[in-house]
């Protein structure tokens, strides 16, 4: 399994793999307790705010209290790691990667995920199992307590989170909430994850890219292509006005969708988001469908 760097740890998601290198970092003592602070980018989502809460304070203001910082690659477009490392080293920072959205991406010709100090992935957004997540580092010393970490691993709480997840609905939230207790990925999300990579899953989301990347990007989205390959989790349009009502339709359409906000700055430390609409690019699209979704966007233009 080759798209994700060698050596990768593997945990039951990306939320349990946050709460593993929190856990790390209180345990050496560089978050002191839960006011000290992580650096954050805005607009992540709600679950990795709560996650973090329970071992730090995230905050998107820089000051004396910030011990670490996470950036996010969002949609899985690189953020520019030089300039965000450069930050980091000025004023002793622990750098997290959250790859979460990210699978076979470089950025300047270095794969994602091996530029900070430690990176966490979330693998259950790319393959087709409800959980499933990563951890990766060059520390020895983390990849020690990961090793220890498994041995904490409740496999009563996994069956009921399971079980959670597979009812929807309010039990999904419930599951959520104890993903930090759980550490060790199930054997057959990994079985699936492999299996759907060897079958080509990755290569098929590269292609639906292409295909929206072809028919309906311009130069404000090119430009979020600088210095970077990218298989991403969804792509981003710039559409101004037409925003919100591209998304109604695709929605309407049954297709994945909404209107957000993206940094087109790829650089959480001086960040400009615009909005835009999310257009879906997994593998379980056909091109007869990614076709379809394509008309529907340009009908609207």
């Amino acid at each position: 399994m080759n798209l994700l760097p060698k050596d990768m740890q593997y945990v039951f998601s990306g939320k349990s793999a946050i709460a593993i290198v929190l856990r790390y970092l209180r345990h050496e003592g560089i978050l002191e307790n839960k006011s000290a602070q992580v650096l954050v980018p805005e607009w992540l989502g709600n679950w990795v705010y709560m996650t973090m809460h329970n071992y730090c304070f995230p905050t998107t203001v820089m000051n004396k209290k910030v011990r670490a910082l996470m950036v996010y690659h969002q949609w899985g477009f690189p953020q520019k790691m030089e300039e965000i490392e450069r930050f980091a080293r000025t004023h002793g920072l622990f750098v997290i990667e959250d790859c979460a959205h990210i699978v076979e991406s470089s950025y300047k010709g270095e794969s994602m995920g091996a530029w900070g100090d430690v990176s966490v992935w979330s693998l259950s957004k790319f393959f087709s199992t409800p959980v499933g997540g990563g951890l990766y580092t060059k520390n020895r010393k983390l990849r020690d307590f990961v090793t220890w970490e498994y041995s904490t691993h409740d496999k009563r709480l996994e069956r009921g989170v399971l079980e959670g997840l597979h009812q929807g609905g309010a039990e999904v939230a419930r599951a959520y909430a104890v993903y930090d207790r759980l550490t060790i990925c199930p054997a057959p999300a990994k079985t699936t994850m492999r299996r759907e990579y060897g079958s080509g899953a990755v290569k098929k989301r590269r292609r639906n890219f292409g295909l929206v990347r072809g028919a309906l990007w311009g130069k404000k989205e090119e430009r979020l292509l600088q210095n970077s390959e990218v298989t991403p989790w969804m792509a981003p349009l710039f559409a101004g006005a037409a925003n919100s009502r591209i998304a109604a339709a695709l929605i309407q359409a049954g297709f994945e969708s909404g209107v957000y906000h993206f940094d087109v700055n790829r650089n959480m430390l001086k960040p400009h988001f615009v909005e835009c609409v999310a257009l879906p690019c997994h593998q379980r699209l056909t091109e007869t469908v990614m076709n379809r979704m394509i008309g529907i966007v340009q009908a609207e233009l």
